[in-house]
């Protein structure tokens, strides 16, 4: 049985993909839960996240045809790119999503198909205001606390805390309603 459809937990079999990948990118200590080591194998979809052994014989069995359908992909992203505007109705465009965005498009696809463009061009230089003010201590102390508890074992994000801590104080700032709850750096990154 593959890592990714089985989790052990409290040594009882529990059927959780989501869980799965959870568990993945956090260290839990468990003698039940494999700890993830910097020393393993990162993803090639460059999200930064370890592979485990059982799932990268498998994986690198597909890596020829991955490979292929990459190159197809940043072909197809690259024509599309040179051609048409991010539009977020088009379904040229959502049919591209589908079928994946390569790395090198990643940040500017998702900044205007998000509506991040929008919320910029209608308030240009919130952020800078945002980070003028300070921060409420009790955020900021939630903040810290869970900073390295945020996929710890993400190779990209722990070259970037720093950034991100940033970005969560900001939204503390933008949103003081929610502020800051404990959990609230996982979907930010």
């Amino acid at each position: 049985m593959q890592f990714s459809d089985v989790v052990f937990t409290d040594g009882e079999e529990t059927k959780s993909p989501c869980l799965c990948k959870l568990l993945e990118a956090r260290y839990t200590p468990s003698p039940f839960i494999p700890f993830i080591t910097r020393s393993e194998c990162y993803d090639s979809f460059n999200y930064g996240f370890s592979i485990h052994d059982e799932d990268r014989e498998m994986l690198e069995s597909y890596e020829p045809v991955r490979k292929k359908l990459s190159s197809h992909n940043r072909l197809l992203w690259a024509k599309y790119l040179r051609k048409n505007t991010l539009d977020t109705k088009s379904k040229k465009l959502k049919s591209l999503i589908r079928g994946g965005i390569p790395p090198e498009h990643r940040g500017i696809v998702w900044y205007h198909v998000s509506g991040a463009k929008e919320l910029e061009d209608a308030n240009p230089n919130l952020y800078e205001q945002l980070l003028s003010q300070p921060t409420q201590d009790n955020h900021l102390q939630c903040i810290k606390l869970d900073m390295p508890r945020t996929y710890p074992n993400n190779l990209f994000l722990s070259a970037r805390q720093d950034k991100l801590q940033e970005v969560l104080e900001q939204y503390s700032k933008y949103n003081p309603t929610i502020g800051y709850r404990s959990g609230l750096s996982l979907p930010s990154f």
